[in-house]
């Protein structure tokens, strides 16, 4: 993003969950076969986004999460270092790394950590107004889970596994749109709408 650029979003991600599976529906105490934290087929997770660029190479940002009317929400922080730059190409090539961690509930900490590769390229449709930026990300990350409780028995977990993805970023003058799709055991959709200073 280069240095002393700002960007604040807000986001939504949309995860398709099977509310038949046990994976999901032995998660919480529900009074009959109403799941009311999806109402619907995706589970629907919004926040904010904020990111600074420390160098020309180096960009920090921070996030928080919340799903609607759920006692539990996420919070996280990445650093994204720019290992490739072909200015006259457009393209680029970046490193991230990022952790998650889940709020709200007395019972669990889980916590994710990852490390992703981005390549993207840059289209000029228009210099003052319109960039479109298609990318492809590659992501390992760990998931780690620590039960606290003396309610519930749960066995500690680690799990570890990769993932992929793309998007496309549209600069419109200040404000940036963007869309993901991650391809994994569960699928998720993301958007983001935000401005650049």
């Amino acid at each position: 993003m280069g240095a002393r650029n700002f960007e604040v979003s807000i986001l939504q991600w949309s995860t398709a969950l099977d509310e038949s599976k046990d994976a999901w529906n032995d998660t919480f105490v529900h009074p009959d076969s109403t799941h009311w934290l999806i109402g619907g087929p995706r589970l629907p997770i919004m926040g904010l986004t904020a990111r600074a660029g420390i160098t020309e190479k180096l960009d920090v940002g921070i996030y928080l999460t919340k799903s609607p009317g759920a006692n539990y929400g996420f919070y996280g922080a990445q650093a994204q270092y720019n290992l490739l730059h072909k200015k006259q190409q457009k393209f680029s090539t970046s490193v991230r790394g990022s952790f998650l961690k889940m709020y709200g509930p007395e019972d669990l900490n889980l916590t994710v950590y990852s490390a992703d590769i981005v390549a993207s390229k840059e289209f000029v449709l228009h210099e003052k107004w319109l960039r479109l930026s298609p990318y492809a990300v590659v992501s390992g990350y760990l998931s780690a889970s620590h039960e606290k409780s003396e309610v519930v028995s749960l066995s500690n977990e680690r799990v570890g596994a990769f993932q992929a993805g793309g998007g496309v970023v549209a600069r419109i003058a200040m404000a940036n749109i963007a869309i993901e799709y991650n391809q994994a055991s569960v699928n998720t959709v993301s958007m983001k709408i935000g401005a650049t200073f």
